[in-house]
């Protein structure tokens, strides 16, 4: 069971790197680690399924990380941080009507779903 938890978690963790990588790509320039400004809005590539791939990457890896460490409550606390986050961010985009309409066509976190 713990070699399952383990092979999991790594997966986990790669796909969540491959997904920030892809993100930050796409975004070039425009990419930052602080809360965004009044960008160009990107909806091709992985954008055009979710608005914030970035944070959905974080929040694999570190769901991948607390399946090796076993501390699986922390993922509660990354989720809620990420959640907030993309809130705040959204709001400040709002401002713009592209944003909004972007926003209706395309899910916060997982393609489909969330």
């Amino acid at each position: 069971m713990a070699m399952f938890r383990y092979i999991l978690g790594g997966i986990l963790i790669a796909l969540g790197y491959v997904l920030r990588v892809m993100s930050a790509m796409k975004l070039g320039g425009q990419f930052s680690i602080y809360l965004v400004g009044q960008n160009s809005i990107v909806k091709t590539g992985i954008y055009s399924k979710i608005r914030h791939p970035s944070y959905a990457g974080s929040i694999l890896i570190y769901c991948g990380l607390a399946m090796i460490s076993i501390e699986l409550a922390f993922i509660d606390l990354v989720f809620t941080f990420y959640l907030q986050r993309a809130s705040l961010e959204e709001s400040i985009l709002a401002s713009n009507p592209d944003y909004i309409e972007y926003m209706k066509k395309t899910k916060r976190f997982i393609p489909w779903i969330l």
